[in-house]
């Protein structure tokens, strides 16, 4: 006799063989809560804090920072030291007094930027008319974007649109009324772009620089007018650029972070941008270049 076929109680047992079951979904969307807008500008701030962080990195490990290291032990070593084992003890303290104080040194160097993630992430830093992308995984906000419409002749607080208020264009606009709206001189500055620790380097943040894409398309607005602003939230350095702190280039490892969030921008506006706006956005760079 043939074996008896399982019942619908044995199958309804059987584990799932999906591995991404249980799996959160990871959402994209235009935050207007204000949970979600507070998260977000959470994250911005964390982010900021975070430069701090690295920046003390970057100073520790700077060859000027390590041959002064190098010196002060050295300097140390050659007054305490007289040829007694008791001098090996006194010279060990003595480097761990001159480590602790260069590296407290570095921290006071690098304490702006705690300061500056306080005023970031703050509403009046925000404003009323800036528009906040996130990347939701599960119920966790993992990443945002936060930018703003403006005319390109004026000031970042001079807003045009609104995505939250302002509907697509319907499809009997004119082809002139879309020409005019696609201006350049109508630009989305990204004020923030950020996303958690953990989760970057997964194509989160290019995710989110796409919905930036799509918005502007919706609104027949050139994906080439979207750019960084220029004090964006991670713009600022509290290291000085110039003197001393400029001639060793104490933030090029920031300066490299920042051409490399530029550089991966222009790719994704340039993905999102058909054909005759390429050629538009070509002639446009051509006529800055000149």
């Amino acid at each position: 006799m043939p074996p008896p076929s399982p019942s619908q109680v044995d199958l309804a047992a059987s584990p799932d063989q999906n591995p991404l079951a249980n799996v959160p979904p990871l959402t994209t969307y235009t935050a207007t809560s204000e949970t979600d807008r507070v998260e977000a500008l959470k994250l911005v701030g964390d982010s900021v804090a975070q430069q701090r962080q690295f920046a003390n990195r970057q100073l520790i490990f700077h060859p000027l920072i390590v041959a002064i290291w190098v010196g002060l032990l050295a300097v140390a070593a050659q007054f305490l030291y007289k040829g007694h084992h008791g001098d090996l003890l006194l010279v060990g303290t003595t480097w761990a007094g001159l480590v602790m104080a260069v590296l407290l040194a570095i921290r006071l160097v690098t304490g702006g930027y705690i300061e500056i993630a306080e005023e970031i992430a703050t509403w009046k830093w925000l404003g009323k008319d800036s528009e906040v992308v996130v990347t939701k995984f599960g119920d966790e906000i993992i990443g945002t974007v936060i930018f703003q419409f403006t005319k390109s002749d004026s000031n970042l607080t001079s807003p045009i649109i609104t995505t939250t208020t302002t509907p697509p264009p319907a499809p009997t606009t004119s082809k002139r009324h879309r020409k005019s709206n696609s201006s350049p001189k109508h630009r989305a500055l990204v004020r923030a772009w950020t996303v958690k620790q953990r989760y970057r380097t997964k194509g989160i943040g290019g995710g989110l620089l796409e919905e930036v894409v799509r918005i502007c398309k919706s609104k027949n607005i050139t994906p080439s007018a979207i750019e960084f602003a220029d004090d964006h939230a991670n713009a600022r350095k509290v290291i000085p650029e110039t003197g001393i702190w400029g001639v060793f280039a104490f933030n090029k490892a920031m300066d490299r972070k920042e051409r490399a969030a530029r550089i991966m921008l222009d790719t994704i506006v340039e993905e999102g941008m058909s054909s005759r706006e390429k050629r538009r956005s070509w002639k446009e760079r051509d006529r800055r270049g000149s």
